[in-house]
């Protein structure tokens, strides 16, 4: 269901955080209702990836507009997707509606609802987008009568336009700041501004 078609890495971004400008990177993605690749072949896969590795502790708000539609039958919808049934990606059945952008930090072994946004996820991990339009639990979509999300997919329709601004690591400990790790991160005046910076979000 994603194909990135369009990508933007772009634009530094200052953003104030505690008295310190942090870098924040900006990208789009165009995710696509349909997978990628060929519909119920060995090519096929239900997600996009974004491309945005995130480190430990890096974050990414997500926000997403546009129009899918995941049923093939006039059940358009945002990101949001669709109060009718749920398609319980995520593998709880109930969580999460049908046509709702999703998210997965792990190869896609587990999803969570970005939705319209903006919505934080911190890394590590690979970000990957689906629609939701697929329920691991009762395996609705088989091919020859195995289960396979991509007969759940290739009727799908429309894309999404994603925005995902990405911020720069930041440093969690003071080590990180001594002998001048601290030009590393490109926001600070000094060591002691890094280290200010550490203790000031240590929870």
């Amino acid at each position: 269901m994603l194909k990135t078609v369009s990508r933007f890495l772009s634009l530094l971004t200052l953003v104030g955080i505690a008295g310190v400008a942090t870098a924040t990177t900006n990208s789009v993605v165009t995710v696509a209702g349909k997978g990628t690749g060929t519909c119920c072949g060995s090519g096929f896969t239900l997600y996009t990836d974004s491309g945005i590795n995130l480190q430990a502790g890096q974050s990414a708000s997500i926000s997403a507009s546009g129009v899918w539609d995941v049923c093939g039958h006039g059940c358009a919808s945002d990101a949001d997707g669709l109060g009718d049934y749920n398609a319980g990606m995520t593998g709880a059945p109930g969580d999460n509606v049908t046509g709702s952008l999703m998210g997965s930090l792990d190869g896609g072994a587990t999803w969570t609802l970005i939705g319209v946004g903006p919505t934080s996820v911190v890394g590590p991990g690979e970000l990957l987008l689906a629609a939701n339009d697929w329920n691991r639990n009762i395996n609705t979509c088989t091919q020859n009568g195995a289960p396979f999300p991509g007969s759940c997919y290739w009727d799908n329709t429309g894309s999404l336009t994603v925005s995902i601004a990405v911020s720069d690591p930041m440093p969690t400990d003071d080590n990180q700041c001594k002998n001048g790790g601290w030009r590393n991160f490109g926001v600070f005046k000094n060591q002691g501004d890094c280290v200010s910076y550490v203790h000031s979000h240590q929870h």
